[in-house]
């Protein structure tokens, strides 16, 4: 299990979770399923460093299963430069706000088959002026 809420209370989630994956999930799932093929699971999967979004593998489109209108999901940012108190994402990024070149982003999004896609992003417009770009880039492809 991983997610916002297991890193800002582990000690919790380990409670509900065979594994719990405690920062950004692409540096702790090599490590995780390593250990699973060789039968050595952890309780818990830790990294504090943030993940170099240009080079974060995105999920391989053969793995999308949906059965609804979505095509898939991708994202371009990840955090937001914000402190807004009642939010965990500023907590959980300490307040930085990171993004893909708009050029893989829009590269991922036209590969994706149909007409719905999920950003799956925390504040994708809080740099307007990447966001304004990131949607000319994506706007031929009509989705």
């Amino acid at each position: 299990m991983g997610s916002s809420h297991v890193t800002l209370v582990p000690d919790e989630a380990e409670l509900y979770a065979g594994s719990i994956f405690v920062g950004e999930a692409e540096n702790t799932l090599p490590r995780f399923l390593r250990d699973f093929d060789n039968g050595t699971l952890k309780k818990r999967y830790t990294d504090d460093c943030a993940v170099d979004l240009p080079q974060a593998p995105l999920l391989r489109k053969e793995h999308f299963h949906r059965r609804d209108h979505t095509a898939g999901t991708l994202f371009a940012t990840r955090g937001c430069p914000n402190s807004c108190e009642f939010c965990a994402i500023a907590c959980m990024y300490k307040n930085k706000f990171r993004k893909r070149p708009v050029e893989h982003v829009a590269r991922d999004f036209a590969g994706l088959k149909g007409k719905v896609v999920v950003f799956w992003d925390d504040n994708i417009s809080a740099d307007l002026d990447y966001a304004k770009k990131l949607f000319a880039a994506i706007e031929p492809y009509k989705k």
